[in-house]
């Protein structure tokens, strides 16, 4: 012990922190196997347990004891909810300093609840091709650890790699990170283009008014106060342009619309879809020349998910024009296998299950979906995510698939009982600016075991500012739609028991 350190401490607490924050909202537990514990040909019997540890050690970090519904198709989401409330429970008993929202004196915000679900509630969406910036920066490009490399061009007009951080210290990145790809490189021209104006009539001066906008452009980054602004900017200008060169080069448009189509049953112009017209065009895509493996069993991977009415035959025919190797056409069948438990749940109800499909897409109108970025045809698809946390905040999800577990709600009616009003900090329209407004009622906390998307991510922010209700989302690892693949291919492979106990005793979390 070093006395001079010790000299200087007031108070020592240890907290067990079995959780990473990723975002303001988000969270991940580091658990890139959760898929394979799950549902792997041996599954870990201990996961649940596991990962309800840690799902009570974040409640805890927080001061919630929530109320929590859980998917009950799902064996372990049930156990998950069992294991972090008995976790919770005992805690509280060892330690009555600590208290909780919605409880005794602290009725300043109201108890918060938690949706326990795994990816099996939605193996769809994390497929999909996603065009906000955050999805599209992390299916496309290199990140790791928040870190991209991307090119930029010098002043003198060379190449230079730079490497930038995609965190919460980034205020543009931030503001931009849940938009549209053309909505993000819109703002960004809008950004450059105001600054070069309003610094136009001194520049021109200086140059004689012979200085061209590229030049401007140039010279506006040496101002000392816009050298920081313009900086940022021209950093995702870049990563913009890397995005949609990607974008260009795997041919993507013709992709992703045929993605929208099968997910939602209409093509771009709101006209029904299905059938043998939907598999002759899928072949067509199937078979185009340079067509990447990994397109193409996301292709085939979203038509197995989607379209409940296909049959062997039509899949074989897919799978044969695909030309897929045996081992790639292992991940459709573990896909298959990974849907297994939605049939489960539909025999047990005596409903039909003639299609391990049918409840995923069950009551969905094939519409032309708006969406929060206006009118594109590439985000017609909704994930199952946004109508199941809108209806946890309307106070409607069906008891009968997503059953109840822990402490009642205020009241025992889920209304609000604490009228609780929180900062609510978000981007405004001005770059580097901030907007203040507030958060009404409990906390709305979302956990996925077996991955969450980075879509997901976004319906999570979304929500936050059409609900004014303070939305937490996180799962046992971020997912990109590689990731998703990847995890989906191990499924036939072993596993070995989790291991890791969980650290302490449960005095001290």
């Amino acid at each position: 012990t070093n006395p001079v350190l010790g000299s200087r401490i007031k108070t020592f607490k240890e907290i067990h922190l079995d959780f990473i924050v990723c975002e303001s909202n988000v969270f991940q537990m580091d658990q890139g196997e959760g898929l394979l514990k799950m549902y792997g040909t041996i599954p870990d019997p201990d996961f649940p347990a596991v990962i309800g540890r840690k799902l009570a050690t974040l409640c805890i970090t927080m001061n919630e004891h929530p109320a929590v519904r859980f998917q009950a198709s799902s064996a372990y989401a049930r156990e998950m909810a069992v294991s972090m409330n008995e976790v919770i429970t005992s805690f509280k008993k060892k330690n009555s300093h600590w208290w909780c929202y919605g409880e005794d004196s602290h009725m300043e915000r109201e108890r918060g609840q938690l949706l326990i679900l795994d990816r099996t509630f939605d193996p769809l969406t994390p497929l999909m091709h996603e065009y906000t910036y955050s999805a599209m920066v992390n299916d496309l490009l290199s990140v790791e650890d928040n870190v991209i490399a991307y090119s930029t061009t010098t002043n003198k007009g060379s190449k230079e790699l730079k490497e930038a951080l995609l965190g919460e210290s980034d205020a543009l990145w931030i503001e931009l990170r849940y938009y549209h790809i053309a909505k993000v490189i819109a703002v960004i021209k809008e950004r450059m283009s105001d600054i070069i104006q309003t610094n136009a009539g001194a520049l021109s001066k200086q140059g004689g008014g012979s200085l061209s906008i590229t030049a401007m452009a140039a010279a506006v980054k040496e101002l000392p106060e816009y050298r920081q602004t313009m900086s940022k900017l021209s950093q995702h200008v870049s990563i913009a342009q890397q995005c949609m060169d990607a974008f260009g080069k795997l041919g993507l448009m013709q992709m992703s619309q045929l993605e929208q189509t099968m997910s939602t049953g209409v093509d771009e112009d709101g006209k029904e879809l299905k059938g043998a017209k939907l598999i002759e065009l899928l072949k067509a895509s199937l078979t185009t020349a340079g067509l990447q493996e990994e397109q193409k069993i996301r292709l085939l991977s979203i038509f197995v998910v989607s379209q409940r009415g296909a049959t062997p035959e039509e899949k074989r025919q897919l799978v044969q024009a695909s030309r897929l190797s045996g081992d790639d056409q292992q991940i459709i069948l573990n896909l298959e296998r990974l849907c297994l438990p939605v049939q489960t749940a539909q025999s047990a109800t005596g409903k039909a299950a003639s299609n391990i499909f049918t409840s995923l897409f069950k009551g969905r109108a094939p519409t032309h979906a708006a969406t929060a970025e206006g009118e594109y045809a590439d985000t017609r698809h909704v994930g199952q995510l946004k109508g199941l946390l809108e209806q946890l905040i309307n106070g409607d999800l069906p008891s009968a698939k997503y059953s109840s577990l822990g402490p009642a709600l205020n009241n025992g009616d889920g209304k609000s009982m604490a009228k609780s009003v929180r900062r609510n900090v978000g981007a405004n329209a001005k770059f580097g600016r901030r907007e203040q407004g507030t958060y009404s009622g409990g906390r709305y906390i979302s956990y996925i075991a077996g991955g969450v998307a980075y879509s997901e991510l976004r319906v999570a922010h979304d929500l936050m500012s059409e609900k004014n209700k303070e939305v937490i989302i996180g799962g046992t690892h971020l997912i990109n739609p590689t990731q998703f693949i990847y995890d989906v291919s191990d499924l036939n492979k072993s596993v070995t028991s989790a291991s890791a106990t969980p650290s302490g005793s449960g005095d001290n979390v």
